[in-house]
């Protein structure tokens, strides 16, 4: 595997196209996704790549031969792009949101987040007025007239087990398939070296696979390997891809996991995993962060403890050593992070992925099981 990745690691040293995205790894994409679908070529129609991305990126119920990209937003009222659709010779428009998440990890919250958000009506008079007279008419995006789309690596959208019926995916493979070279000599080559750029940071996802193809393959990358992409500053990306396929094998034989909330993370310049379970407005989780092993309790968003803290506090201290076996493995009896409290132990850096599968049944099962006898009731808004 090692011989794998330094392969890929000269290539994207060698990458031009790689070594500009290093500043602004999820931007930098968006900003190719924007240039490619507003591309003209000398008559002013659409590059024959603007028309392929406004296929792959298509309104919904909408004829394109009756409507062209007017202009991309980027990073307008916090969505990655949003890009504006109008019909020819009318002021009648279309609108598709795309949230990129070529480096980070596709999060449930979020998107039902700007769901919500778009089904409030969003008014962008002001942000279209510079491409087009609007005749003192207001436009806005709704739930009517807006696409949505999550745009991310093959792997990630995989490793999710939750489905947000309002967003249709693309993933980064099916992107780099639909645009080729084409245009001016520069723009050939920039298009050529650019997927040549993203090709090799998928393969890495791919590289991934085949390692945990292999029985007895251990869960947590090799320091060595992360060490080395640090060089090159893709070593967040590297982990999040690798919790990804992780999250993907570990629920694979898993009742228990995959019918949970499930989130790849990556904190304090380590990935990990969360596996939630919701009772009462409470969240009861597990998560690996690093080699610890945590059991964590705290209230939904919005909600808070009941009561006063040293009344309690003792009894989710109880709660959480009963399902973990023993005390804390940290030096309090128990930590904190926001309104969660937990307590850890440290796991074996050689852990395999099958014992990891079966430890977590185990406790996730205990978790569950304590859950429903309704021992920690003490949330309020």
């Amino acid at each position: 595997m090692s011989e794998k990745i330094d392969e890929i690691e000269e290539k994207l040293k060698d990458n031009p196209v790689f070594q500009m995205s290093l500043s602004s790894k999820e931007l930098f994409h968006s900003n190719i996704i924007s240039w490619l679908l507003e591309e003209k070529v000398g008559d002013g129609s659409p590059s024959e790549n603007a028309k392929a991305l406004s296929k792959l990126f298509a309104p919904k119920d909408t004829d394109l031969n009756d409507y062209k990209v007017l202009t991309v937003l980027r990073e307008k009222h916090n969505f990655d792009l949003l890009v504006v659709f109008k019909k020819n010779d009318s002021d009648d428009f279309r609108f598709v949101v795309v949230e990129n998440k070529f480096k980070s990890v596709p999060e449930k919250a979020q998107l039902e987040k700007y769901s919500e958000k778009i089904s409030g009506n969003i008014d962008i008079t002001e942000d279209i007025s510079n491409y087009i007279d609007l005749k003192d008419k207001k436009q806005k995006i709704n739930e009517t007239n807006t696409t949505c789309y999550l745009f991310a690596p093959k792997s990630s959208l995989e490793a999710k087990n939750w489905k947000n019926e309002k967003w249709n995916e693309v993933s980064y493979e099916a992107f780099i398939d639909t645009i080729q070279p084409c245009g001016s000599d520069f723009e050939k080559e920039f298009v050529k070296k650019y997927k040549e750029f993203v090709i090799l940071m998928l393969n890495l996802g791919d590289t991934i696979k085949d390692y945990f193809s292999v029985p007895e393959s251990k869960a947590f990358p090799e320091k060595n390997i992360i060490e080395k992409l640090k060089q090159i500053r893709i070593h967040d990306f590297y982990e999040k891809l690798w919790f990804s396929v992780l999250l993907s094998k570990l629920s694979e034989s898993s009742k228990i996991i995959s019918n949970l909330e499930l989130n790849v993370q990556y904190s304090r310049g380590t990935g990990g995993l969360d596996f939630k379970y919701h009772k009462n407005k409470i969240v009861y989780m597990i998560e690996i962060q690093g080699s610890q092993f945590r059991i964590m309790v705290g209230p939904e968003k919005g909600y808070k403890w009941e009561g006063k803290e040293n009344e309690y506090v003792p009894i989710i201290q109880g709660f959480l050593e009963k399902i973990l076996g023993h005390k804390n493995d940290g030096n309090k009896e128990l930590n904190k992070f926001n309104s969660y409290k937990y307590i850890y132990e440290k796991l074996d850096e050689g852990i395999k992925v099958s014992e990891l599968r079966e430890k977590l049944d185990e406790k996730l099962e205990l978790l569950i099981n304590e859950a429903n006898k309704n021992v920690l009731q003490g949330v309020t808004q």
